[in-house]
């Protein structure tokens, strides 16, 4: 037996002065290699393994033998543990021949035959053999565990080169300045774990153990607070003494730059490998949550090292440059009530589970109380109904790169649990009008996964049928690109810059684990594999055909259920369809209980159960799809009562949704520029419909071109521009009318011109809930700008540019009703132009990296130059005058101002936390002329200006709202 033993706890004084000295760290390790027999057990050094009889020379890995086991000899390499207690870690490995891959790692309690646990995922392949590994940290204590290796098929199974670590007495990290400290009521902990046993005891966490409760936690010292509750669906988040929390947080406050998020046991997400896949896909430009790893203290007590993990919040979206916009989900309530019936039942009856899953929002309340984002959500509602019934048509409601991108990412990592429907997260882009998926939940416990390899492209080829993102797979543009970043994903020299590019994280992430956790570490040898057997496959993918009988989606017929079992999440659905004339209100209702229900009355308080009884009315039960009946109310209704035909008497009640029936809207009438590869517009033009140009060309419009938009007609393009004025022969873009709704370029990946180009007249796109902000918006396009100039335009931004590198030059904006310029997420320079005349800001920058030199700006109603959300902006020799706040920075930002002039304006200098969710903003300020100024500065509680050399930081906190006030006065 080899011992490591490693003291990592240092002696604590007792109150009576006592020495304790805590028990130490100790590592067992047992290496057998089948090379040693003494009667029926095999011997390695002074250790003795079970199983010595089943030695066979047939195949060997190391030495002369291994081990051959069959039905008849199905044991080998049995040793046993004694003395195991809570967070004792038993990793144990063998190698297994590849004629049969049947044997499996067992860890069990012998003695009573209480537990066992098996593992039989091969990890790791070399030439003719493969490693299955289990890695078992206890929850409780055992007074003997043993661990052996079973194959009880009668195709024999060789194995060779057993290894065990047994790690005793793990230490959890005192890293208390690094914690999360969490704080909560005692009678708090009791329904906790009160809420905890319920789960245990049904085997899945509804949504009735969810309910939110009073907490702190513990920020830079200060006790802020937090509403808590259970997260999770299975219970594996709480079968250890880490029970998994949703955390928000309250106030004008938060954590790490978070509002929300979650905390559990690193083991339900695979440890290493969820953050890896993250790390994957935040690389690659896909949406997802942040996620690392955090010591946790709850009530002073030591908790050990959880994951943490960001929640659907805008913080979210802001972290990776996107604009705000709704994240919705199918809901999932009807997959877990069926799983609490197949607890008690053991059978999963196949019902309509997907089909009648309602789309909802995250943040319900805040969507509900935005008009801008309850019309977004209207939209992703439909977009997201398109994705469910397999629309062919992907370019024109999903961001297709961006899911061929995950579908690819999620086949070289294996981590394919974030597919499954009710995982699904997208988020609206409000600017594209299109979804984007958000990558999270891609990994179960590490004995739950399936290691084989495939891909999702093959799947859709090789089946009768699809799912929802093989379905996308279904359009041959998308999976051609689908094939070229898997091709791309699967190259060595790809996941080795990868890993190499995080040494650093992968190393720090790592160490705190280990603390806890002895053994774990990214497995680089899986994922090494994963791209190996790929690219093995990818030809075979190539060159198969579809299947013949290939259809979008399988016509199932579903099963009746049995007397008196009903899912109410899965029954009646009902949405207000439309308020009608007198009072009167229209509901859409359908049934995907496969029995028929009858609806017998409604109430018109939600939290009350008197039932007004209407002329009931039926709806057949479901079998491929649902009876639809749109009935007329006098009043609006909140909830609806009906019956089961497989239910005896019992009534039934179903509380109205709040969001409208997901439609399909008809494609808008506009006029599409399509056909050469090159198209061109020239002379004068008026157009009273919204012209479109589609993905795949490029647009010049000639000099001297003059074009109108009445009528509300507005310009979008999803190709690049190329629009080349002069001087002489200016292009113009221009409303008679002044209804225009908008010039939008929304073009990934290309670039775009404008020179000598007016601008004026125009509104911004505001229809079919489709709305933006600049009278100009560019999107995901870079590009360059010089002498042009946007004027009297009617919306709130003159020029938006995001997500953009661009030049803008000798350029102006003025006459605007709010931003003149307003930037997010860019890099760009800015250079000899003018903004004037803006309702709100000249210049406005979020996520931004900024150059602005030799710039005239003035008559500003709010600030001339304003940086947020962490922009860095250079200011040099530019002159502001006439503004309430001259140079502004915000949330994380620093601005750089080098000369030039200020005057004329209540406040030069302002830096201030707006959002609670960013840290203190700073200003570097020299050789800055400052005349006519009320007030050089304000800063906000450590937030610091430096001005010539001299420092200066805010000591109180600003109250944002009293500070505008005092401008309007």
């Amino acid at each position: 037996m080899k011992y490591s033993i490693f003291i990592l706890l240092i002696l604590t004084l007792l109150s009576c002065g006592e020495e304790l000295q805590p028990e130490p760290f100790v590592q067992i390790i047992i290496d057998c290699d089948a090379e040693t027999v003494s009667g029926n057990n095999f011997i390695s050094g002074q250790d003795t393994l079970e199983g010595g009889q089943t030695q066979s020379s047939d195949f060997s890995r190391s030495g002369d033998y291994s081990t051959k086991l069959n039905n008849a000899e199905p044991f080998a390499f049995a040793y046993s543990i004694y003395d195991i207690k809570i967070g004792d870690v038993i990793d144990a490995s063998v190698w297994v021949h590849q004629g049969n891959s049947n044997a499996q790692v067992i860890i069990s309690d012998r003695v009573d035959n209480g537990f066992s646990e098996s593992y039989d995922q091969v990890e790791l392949i070399e030439g003719d053999w493969g490693s299955i590994r289990g890695y078992f940290i206890a929850n409780q204590s055992y007074e003997e565990l043993t661990v052996y290796i079973l194959n009880f098929d009668a195709e024999p199974a060789y194995t060779d080169d057993f290894h065990i670590t047994i790690s005793k007495n793990n230490a959890k990290p005192d890293l208390s300045n690094e914690a999360l400290e969490i704080s909560l009521s005692q009678e708090a902990l009791d329904s906790l774990s009160l809420w905890r046993d319920k789960a245990l005891e049904q085997g899945v966490i509804t949504g009735d153990l969810k309910n939110y409760l009073d907490a702190t936690i513990l920020v830079n010292g200060e006790e802020i607070p937090v509403e808590l509750r259970l997260k999770g669906d299975w219970t594996d988040h709480l079968t250890t003494d880490k029970w998994s929390f949703r955390i928000k947080v309250k106030g004008e406050n938060s954590f790490r730059e978070l509002k929300s998020f979650s905390i559990q046991n690193p083991s339900t997400r695979s440890f290493m490998d969820e953050w890896f896949a993250h790390k994957m896909f935040e690389k690659e430009g896909v949406l997802t949550t942040r996620y690392t790893f955090i010591p946790v203290i709850i009530n002073g007590e030591q908790k050990g090292v959880y994951a943490l993990e960001e929640h659907f919040d805008k913080q979210l979206l802001e972290h990776s440059e996107r604009r705000e916009g709704p994240i919705v989900k199918f809901d999932e309530s009807g997959v877990w009530q069926v799983h609490q019936y197949e607890s008690r039942s053991n059978t999963f009856p196949k019902v309509p589970i997907f089909e009648s899953a309602e789309i909802t929002p995250f943040k319900k309340n805040r969507t509900r109380k935005s008009p801008v984002l309850s019309a977004q959500f209207k939209v992703a509602q439909e977009q997201m109904s398109r994705l469910r019934s397999h629309d062919p048509n992907v370019f024109e409601y999903l961001d297709v790169e961006a899911y061929v991108k995950y579908i690819a990412l999620s086949d070289v990592l294996n981590g394919d649990h974030g597919q499954i429907w009710h995982n699904l997260r997208a988020y609206y882009n409000p600017i594209t009008r299109k979804l984007e998926p958000i990558a999270y939940d891609c990994f179960v416990e590490r004995k739950q996964i399936d290691r084989t390899v495939t891909i999702t492209g093959f799947n859709r080829r090789e089946k009768e049928y699809f799912n929802v993102l093989e379905a996308i797979l279904s359009n041959e543009e998308a999976e051609a690109m689908y094939l070229n970043y898997l091709k791309l994903y699967s190259n060595d020299v790809f996941l080795n810059e990868t890993m190499s590019s995080l040494t650093k994280e992968i190393e720090d992430a790592e160490k705190l684990l280990k603390n806890e956790y002895p053994g774990i570490e990214l497995d680089r040898g899986i994922f090494m594999g994963n791209v190996q057997t790929i690219r093995q496959i990818i030809p075979e993918y190539e060159e198969f055909t579809l299947h013949p009988n290939k259809e979008s989606s399988a016509p199932v017929t579903y099963e009746a259920l049995p007397e008196n079992v009903i899912f109410t999440d899965i029954a009646l659905k009902a949405y207000i369809r439309d308020t009608l004339a007198y009072g009167k209100f229209e509901v859409h209702f359908e049934n995907f209980h496969t029995s028929n229900v009858e609806v017998i009355g409604y109430a018109v308080k939600a939290n009350k159960d008197s039932l007004i009884p209407i002329p009931s009315f039926g709806l057949d039960g479901f079998s491929q799809e649902t009876e639809v009946k749109n009935i007329h109310f006098d009043e609006k209704p909140k909830v609806f009562f009906y019956t089961a035909e497989n239910c005896s008497d019992r009534v039934f009640r179903y509380k109205l949704g709040k969001w409208s029936e997901p439609t399909m809207n008809d494609q808008p009438d506009r006029i599409v520029l399509k056909g050469e590869e090159t198209i061109r517009l020239h002379g004068n033009l008026l157009f009273e419909k919204d012209v479109y140009v589609p993905r795949g060309h490029k647009l010049i419009i000639e000099e001297g071109t003059v074009i109108k938009f009445n009528n509300g007609a507005g310009f979008i393009s999803e190709s690049p521009v190329d629009m080349q004025g002069t001087s002489s022969h200016p292009i113009i873009i221009t409303s008679e009318d002044s209804t225009a709704s908008g010039f939008t370029v929304i073009a990934p990946g290309s670039e775009s011109k404008m020179s000598y180009v007016e601008f004026s007249n125009l509104n911004t796109m505001n229809k079919n809930n489709w709305i933006l902000t600049g009278a100009v918006t560019v999107y995901e396009s870079d590009i360059t700008i010089d002498n042009c100039s946007f004027y009297n335009n009617q919306c709130e931004d003159g020029l938006n540019l995001i997500r953009c590198s661009f030049l803008m030059t000798n350029s102006s904006i003025s006459n605007t009703l709010s931003d003149g310029f307003d930037a997010d997420f860019c890099t760009g320079t800015i250079e000899d132009s003018e903004f004037s005349n803006t309702g709100n800001d000249c210049l406005d920058f979020s996520g931004s990296e900024i150059t602005i030199s030799l710039c005239q700006i003035e008559n500003a109603g709010d600030k001339g130059i304003s940086g947020g959300e962490g922009s860095h902006l250079t200011i040099i020799g530019c002159n502001i005058s006439n503004v309430n706040i001259g140079i502004a920075s915000k949330d994380n930002s620093m601005v750089i101002v080098q000369g030039g002039t200020v005057m004329k304006s209540r406040v030069a200098y302002a830096a201030y936390r707006k959002k609670p969710e960013y840290g203190a903003a700073t200003i570097f300020a020299e050789h800055v002329n400052l005349h006519e100024i009320e007030e050089i500065y304000l800063l906000d509680k450590g937030s610091k200006l430096t001005l010539d050399g001299e420092s200066f930081e805010g000591t109180e906190v600003f109250n944002i709202e009293e500070m505008y006030a005092a401008f309007q006065k």
